[in-house]
């Protein structure tokens, strides 16, 4: 059984805080309309998902349920116009 420890827990939850708390304040630019907001969310969602390895795994999830091969780039990312298989 893998333990997770509670430490690790609270720190991504202060993580999550810190990058969501700008999505709360309305005088950002992308915070005054839901569109806006819903782009940098998106974009976030993307970013934890695809880019950054998470500690657990020690890689990202995408890579982990076999979408990709390997981590992308957040140029990767926001440059694609759609989902393809990327070159390893």
């Amino acid at each position: 059984a893998v333990e997770i420890h509670a430490n690790h827990c609270e720190a991504h939850n202060a993580a999550i805080r810190r990058r969501c708390s700008a999505f709360r304040r309305r005088q950002n630019l992308y915070a005054k309309t839901v569109v806006g907001l819903q782009r940098a969310i998106t974009v976030q969602r993307l970013i934890h998902n695809w880019v950054r390895p998470h500690y657990s795994l020690n890689t990202t999830p995408a890579v982990a349920l076999g979408f990709v091969k390997r981590p992308l780039s957040l140029q990767e990312i926001l440059l694609s116009r759609g989902f393809h298989e990327f070159p390893t």
